[in-house]
């Protein structure tokens, strides 16, 4: 099996069926079996060098303990360029930086004389795609060893970064990028090897809080990036082979507009005490939300959104988390105007089919990371009107599932329940039939019921005013439905005995109506708060929507 892998690897063009074979075999060889490789990849070297390095790069990427142990000083003499033509140096720049994504390989390759001799020797021409594999080679080499994402730092200079990413800026903005082309992932191609390379040194760039803005005040480049994502949506057909540019590009655009995690109170006192205690400084500015929401309309304005969503129906699996994480980010800052243009840029039709993807893949994990499209809709519901973002068909019921699943689910967070909220509440305004299906929403991995049982149970749950409020609200237009009306005013027991109407010091019942009554009448009193207050308002509005009902004022405690 193993001499028949290499084979496939090293030789002539091998049948669809015979590569998937020996790719499954590659990742399955283990590092003792290396010297058996060792006299198979010699004696390809000397016909084939390029193929060589280009197996050795797969090898880095699917079985990086197998690459350790072939990545020695016997190898390394015949792989190491000695005249330092382009392709073969482009190809072994390559090859480093493909054992460089691997956090032990990445140290081994580190600690090579010869490796760190030919880094110091090469020199190649700006602009060249050999230089662009040379760069990126010398980026990952410099990702500290325990960094496990895109790195905050690197082991260069910031003279030596910002150098680095002006070459690589002015390759992709002068560089023709190439139609991707089917071919075995061993086969050399020195022009797809470099802009895959280009765009991916870039991606590690501006993940330093240096370089963070570098690419949103360069107009130019951020449409250079929408024109390559455009080219990669159009074959349709072929959404995973050709996805690895996309997937870079849109890695590098959620990195320019991420925004800082939203800490709880209890959250921001451990943060506050582990940087007293590490004497770590406030964070750069450039990562601070003003200046993400800046990166944003400069995203924005440079046209990228319509190729990211025409991008989005037609990706990878693997391009889902990426893509869900940039639109939450686009659709973040609380400005109705700009998420209105947004909306007219079709964001919400990607945010559908995206959480259509997420919807299924909750049914067999519930995972917290499903429900980013699921917020970054709820966010835009908030700020739209309904029956403009959904129309009146299907749609909004569509919106209502994935929503109802965002208030529901065990492990949202307490924002998500409350976005969630404000997105069930404009919906639920469309319409009685919409009241009712809001209503009626459930999460089969929730302890609830549905949206209407899980009110007070959530309501109890939570101190914060801001989520209680919401909750009324909510309720306050899920009245409509005739099943929360009756259960709330009272007249779904009114076959039971009629008991008198309870005093005031009376204990609070919740599962009867005269319990949930006298709670709605207790949360009319307002403080000075301005959430209090609203709380109040919608207290009182939902009991003079249930006053309408005789069982109501019957069960109504005397004020």
């Amino acid at each position: 099996m193993a001499a028949g892998c290499w084979d496939v690897l090293l030789g002539d063009a091998a049948p669809p069926p015979a590569q998937a074979d020996a790719l499954a075999a590659l990742r399955e060889l283990g590092a003792a079996e290396a010297p058996d490789a060792l006299p198979l990849l010699a004696a390809a070297a000397a016909e084939r060098p390029l193929r060589v390095l280009a197996v050795l790069g797969l090898v880095c990427l699917t079985n990086p303990p197998l690459a350790q142990a072939l990545l020695r000083d016997d190898v390394l003499a015949y792989a190491v360029p000695m005249d330092n033509t382009a392709e073969r140096a482009g190809a072994f720049a390559h090859m480093l930086s493909e054992g460089a994504s691997h956090p032990t390989l990445r140290q081994h390759l580190k600690s090579q004389p010869r490796i760190q001799a030919w880094l110091c020797e090469t020199s190649p021409a700006p602009g060249s795609l050999v230089a662009a594999c040379t760069d990126l080679a010398r980026v990952k080499l410099a990702i500290p060893t325990d960094a496990k994402t895109a790195p905050s730092a690197l082991d260069l200079s910031d003279e030596e970064c910002t150098a680095l990413y002006e070459r690589l800026a002015a390759f992709v903005r002068d560089h023709t990028f190439a139609a991707p082309k089917d071919s075995a992932p061993w086969v050399w191609d020195a022009t797809a090897a470099a802009e895959a390379d280009a765009l991916e040194g870039l991606y590690y760039l501006s993940s330093l809080p240096a370089l963070r803005d570098a690419p949103c005040l360069d107009a130019p480049l951020l449409h250079k990036l929408g024109a390559v994502l455009s080219a990669r949506s159009v074959d349709a057909g072929r959404p995973s082979t050709h996805s690895s540019g996309a997937f870079v590009i849109v890695s590098l655009l959620r990195n320019l507009v991420s925004y800082p995690p939203v800490l709880s109170e209890k959250e921001r006192q451990i943060d506050a005490l582990r940087r007293s205690a590490t004497k770590r400084g406030p964070d750069d500015p450039r990562l601070a939300p003003p200046s993400v929401a800046q990166r944003v309309r400069r995203i924005v304005d440079a046209e990228l959104v319509p190729p990211l969503v025409t991008l989005t129906t037609r990706a990878s699996p693997q391009l889902h988390r990426p893509l869900a994480d940039l639109f939450l980010s686009l659709v973040t800052e609380q400005d109705a105007a700009f998420r209105g243009r947004l909306l007219q840029l079709g964001v919400s039709r990607a945010l559908l089919w995206l959480a259509q993807q997420s919807l299924a893949a909750l049914s067999s994990s519930m995972d917290a990371t499903h429900l980013i499209p699921f917020q970054a809709l709820a966010k835009l519901t908030i700020s739209m009107d309904p029956a403009l973002m959904y129309g009146v068909g299907d749609t909004a019921v569509r919106a209502v599932v994935y929503l109802g699943v965002l208030f529901l689910a065990p492990v949202s967070s307490l924002l998500q329940v409350f976005e969630a909220a404000l997105a069930l509440t404009n919906l639920a305004s469309m319409s009685p039939a919409m009241a009712s299906a809001v209503a009626h929403a459930s999460c089969p991995q929730s302890e609830h019921k549905n949206i209407a049982d899980s009110i007070v149970p959530l309501f109890l749950q939570h101190d914060s005013l801001m989520l209680r409020r919401a909750l009324m609200e909510l309720l306050c237009n899920m009245v409509q439905d005739n099943g929360v009306f009756a259960h709330w005013s009272g007249e779904a027991e009114r076959d039971g005995p009629t008991a008198p109407a309870p005093a005031d010091s009376a204990p609070l019942r919740l599962h009867t109506a005269e319990g949930r009554l006298r709670l709605l009448l207790s949360l009319c009193h307002a403080g000075d708060d301005a959430h209090e207050l609203a709380l109040a308002k919608a207290a009182s509005g939902l009991l003079a929507m249930l006053s309408s009902s005789p069982v109501a004022c019957a069960h109504s405690p005397s004020c």
